[in-house]
This record gives C-alpha cells, structure tokens and sequence, in this order.
C-alpha cells in the first residue's frame, strides 16, 4: 500500500516540474508529508512487529507461537500446608468404595495400600436396611480386625496398619439387602511442629489419631490449648523422648488444655490429639508460661 502511494506521488511531482522551482519544492514537502501519513496508518494498522494486544484474554499467536491466555494462578493444596509462621495444616485421606448387596450371603471385596504406618477406620454408611460384617485381613491373609453385625456409622478401627503393605477388606452380607458405602479413613503422616505455636487441623473420621513431634527451645512451663472446635471433643496425649506420658486430658471442649510444669529444653515430645466425639476442624495453641 505505501509503494503504491509513493509511486502515484512521484509521477505527479515530475508532472509539475515545469511549472518552476517554488511550485516543485511545495510539491515535494507534500507529497513527502502524504507519504509518512500513510506509513503511519500501515505501522499501526498491521501487526508487522509480532506483538499483540496485552490485555488480551484468548489464545493468541506471536511470532508463530501460541501463548496461553492470561490467568490466574491455582497454587494446588498440599498436606502440611504452612499458612503463615505459626500455623500449619494437616489433611487426611478418605477412601470410599459403594457397594450393592442384593443376594443373601454375599461378599464383596475390596484391596487397599496404606501410605504411611498407623492407625486406619474401616467404617460403614448408607445402609437403608440391615446389617454387614467386616473383615480385613494382610497381605499373607491374616486377619488383623472384624467386626460382625456393622450398621450404619459403625466399623472396624486397627492401629498396626502398615505402609506399602496390601490389605483386602470383605463386606459380607449379614441381614437385610441394601447399598453401603465403605469409608477408610487415613492415617495422616506426623508432622513436625517445632517452632509453632499454632496448629491449625482436623477431625474427618471417628477415632482418628493426629500425631505432632515438637522439640522445645527451652525449658520450662507450657500450655496446649485447644480452640475452633465447632462440634464434640477431643483428647489429647504428649509424650516424651521415650514414649512416657507427662500429661493428658480428655472430653476436651474449647479452651480446655494440658499444662506440664516440666518440659525440658532441647527434648523431643509427641502430641497426639484424638477425636473422642463429632467431627470438626480445631487449633492446637502451644505457649510457654
């Protein structure tokens, strides 16, 4: 388009050469002037340098690539998620498997590989009718817990569960035909919270264990305090180096708490808080006195 612009102004300017220096050089000024006016209008009309509109919101291709639409970033959740630098946050896994009987003495069979060492819940839920029996057995086939005549909410609660070991779970129709859903609550892994003073975590299942390991700075009187609860209690257990107990307590509601009037500097201590009833998030606040 500029090529032919500025060959359409130079035929008119050798036209009227003849008409005397002060009629060419005026020409000259604007025919030059018409000429960058165009340039202009095809540099910003045309996408000739590879770039694209910034605010744009589609696929777009630059220089023959394809760049992804601005977005906003999704930072994925993760176990052991450290919010801010006195709280941290623990999740658990829930494994489900739904089920049918519709034959009496039926028997359906599920596998499972646990991640970590502990304590897992076998647990029974939507049952309209009748009753199950539970039978989990390890990887040689022995039985390692059971429990006969499940209903609903009820189930089978083993604490010797090992990591990386297969374990098949029967469900066995006892009395009445119905759908079930077979529950089975993880073992969170221990977390360290050396340094915290606030855990921020959760029940998610009945019985469920969460573990802490906790070395103190130094040595002296502390508070383990629970708050956040929205429902039921909770226990809780530390214990030292060693595996003794130096202080418990139990139907814990919020702003109950444990204080141990010796904690020694530089030990290593394992809370463990566990659900005694309902299900709820909660804070473990942990403060020297």
């Amino acid at each position: 388009m500029a090529i032919l612009y500025f060959y359409k102004i130079t035929i008119f300017v050798q036209k009227t050469q003849k008409k005397g220096n002060i009629m060419k050089r005026k020409t000259q000024i604007i025919g030059f002037f018409i000429i960058f006016m165009v340039f202009i209008q095809v540099v910003t009309s045309c996408d000739i340098f590879g770039e694209t509109n910034p605010n744009n919101t589609d696929n777009s291709t630059v220089s023959g690539q394809t760049v992804p639409a601005l977005q906003t970033s999704v930072y994925p959740t993760i176990d052991n998620l450290v919010t801010n630098p006195t709280t941290i946050q623990n999740s658990a896994t829930l494994l489900q498997f739904d089920g049918n009987l519709t034959i009496t003495g039926q028997q359906d069979q599920y596998t499972f590989v646990p991640s970590v060492d502990g304590r897992y819940r076998f647990e029974i839920t939507n049952l309209a009718t009748g009753n199950v029996d539970l039978i989990i057995t390890n990887s040689v086939g022995t039985s390692v817990g059971s429990s006969t005549y499940v209903s609903n909410g009820s189930g089978v609660t083993i604490n010797n569960i090992n990591g990386g070991e297969t374990y098949t779970i029967q469900v066995r129709q006892r009395s009445g035909l119905s759908q079930y859903r077979l529950t089975i609550g993880h073992q969170k892994p221990t977390v360290n919270i050396t340094g915290y003073t606030v855990v921020n975590d959760s029940m998610q299942f009945n019985d469920q264990y969460n573990n802490y390991k906790w070395t103190v700075s130094s040595s002296g009187i502390y508070r383990f305090e629970i708050s956040n609860l929205t429902t039921g209690n909770i226990d809780i257990v530390i214990t030292n180096s060693v595996g003794t107990s130096v202080g418990s307590s139990t139907y814990m509601s919020n702003g109950s708490g444990v204080t141990i009037n010796n904690i020694n500097g530089g030990e290593t201590y394992t809370i463990q808080v566990r659900q005694r009833s309902g299900l709820s998030q909660y804070k473990l606040n942990i403060r020297k006195q």
